[in-house]
């Protein structure tokens, strides 16, 4: 749900993954493109938490 809320902001201009967000959209319609979106999203997500370990999990100081 939250990513599926995230993906819908790149319909702004102000959205890095617009471009990505347009492209999709033109070929597979605007839901489907929420929902690709949001899996792209989770996958960044994903490799970042990946890459910092435990220190994603670490509190901040």
């Amino acid at each position: 749900w939250a990513l599926y809320e995230a993906a819908q902001r790149a319909r702004f201009p102000a959205s890095p993954d617009r471009p990505y967000y347009e492209q999709l959209a033109a070929r597979i319609g605007g839901n489907r493109a929420c929902l690709a979106l949001a899996r792209k999203l989770l996958k960044r997500t994903y490799h970042i938490l990946k890459e910092l370990g435990d220190q994603a999990l670490a509190p901040v100081s």
